[in-house]
């Protein structure tokens, strides 16, 4: 089993840069690619939050850096009637309303 957890955005920023609510932001980029690409979750630990039987929560806590805000995202992990079932939830913990990607 694997998840590639794309917190808090999925894809690239094209450049390291954006604006979002007035403000521009610039991500750090590598020499070999002009974009920052996927976001933290997929680069950095995640914490076992609780497990039970046939589930688990893992967490993650980003705080803020060249990424202006803090946040935490979950995953919760299930086997339902022999299906993996799998959640990601992203919470701001910053004071200021922060850019975001959820899936549909």
């Amino acid at each position: 089993m694997a998840c590639f957890p794309l917190v808090p955005y999925s894809n690239r920023v094209r450049g390291g840069r954006f604006s979002f609510a007035g403000r521009t932001i610039e991500l750090p980029t590598r020499p070999d690619d002009p974009h920052y690409e996927h976001g933290h979750g997929c680069r950095r630990p995640w914490m076992l939050a609780g497990h039970q039987q046939a589930r688990a929560i893992l967490r993650y806590r980003h705080d803020a850096d060249s990424w202006p805000w803090s946040y935490e995202a979950e995953q919760r992990m299930g086997l339902v009637r022999g299906c993996l079932s799998i959640r990601i939830s992203l919470r701001n913990l910053s004071d200021t309303p922060m850019h975001g990607a959820r899936a549909r």
